[in-house]
């Protein structure tokens, strides 16, 4: 699965291919479809909703929903899911369907994103490359928790490079085109994880099939589990059988 980068700030560019958004869940704000914002935006189909696209209008944000869209605790989660009158409190489905304000100034905010994890209460996630205490989200915190959700303000200083490097390869194992391989793949993942607790990247990836995707596939689906904080291909990382064990995957610090 290959990042796609969309320039919607313009319909033609010389040389290179433009979109002017992907069909996808509405979302209150849709960032693909901005065609004067002028800056980049960055999309991946879902894992977890097939047909769902998820867009982003910032590098912090997508790494974050890669994260999200990987963590097995996350049921579904969605962008820019809705928008919420910062006076009133009242939820509509866009910023659009509030109409005019009648002498007020008009105070909105549209999280960046939805996650719903089983029976715990949703979650806004709001994305900043630093800590801010901008009172729009200070608001926007105790007002949440008047429509039974937990608001969470992350910021990117945990997130290194390598764990999104990692991340992207893992999501690469969710390919529909490789989906009717997988059931030979997963049966002998796990034959290998039986024979030996512990294996270094290189020595596994040689041990399989596929290969360096193959032992992705494993820490995918729970056979094998390692430190995805740290570059383990040009590492020789140690990875180790994990037994259905997807603890490694709770990634979305949530």
């Amino acid at each position: 699965m290959k990042e796609r980068y969309i320039n919607v700030g313009t319909t033609k560019m010389e040389g290179k291919q433009m979109f002017k958004g992907l069909d996808a869940t509405v979302p209150a704000r849709d960032v693909s479809r901005r065609i004067n914002r002028g800056t980049r935006c960055y999309v991946f189909p879902s894992s977890k909703e097939p047909g769902v696209m998820h867009s982003f209008e910032s590098r912090e944000e997508y790494k974050r929903g890669l994260l999200l869209d990987l963590d097995p605790r996350v049921e579904s989660f969605r962008d820019q899911p809705w928008t919420m009158d910062l006076e009133t409190a009242e939820i509509r489905a866009r910023r659009a369907d509030f109409g005019k304000t009648q002498g007020r100034r008009g105070w909105y905010y549209t999280p960046d994103s939805e996650c719903r994890m089983g029976q715990s209460a949703p979650r806004i996630i709001e994305v900043k490359g630093m800590h801010s205490d901008d009172e729009k989200y200070l608001r926007a915190g105790e007002l949440l928790k008047q429509h039974g959700y937990e608001f969470l303000l992350l910021t990117g200083q945990k997130i290194t490079d390598a764990l999104i490097r990692n991340v992207s390869c893992l999501q690469r194992t969710r390919a529909e085109h490789f989906q009717h391989a997988l059931p030979a793949l997963l049966k002998e993942l796990k034959n290998l994880a039986t024979l030996h607790d512990a294996w270094a990247f290189e020595e596994l990836a040689a041990a399989n099939s596929f290969g360096i995707f193959g032992v992705y596939v494993g820490l995918a689906n729970g056979i094998f589990s390692a430190d995805l904080s740290v570059d383990l291909i040009p590492t020789n990382s140690i990875v180790r059988s994990a037994y259905g064990d997807l603890t490694h995957l709770h990634l979305g610090f949530l």
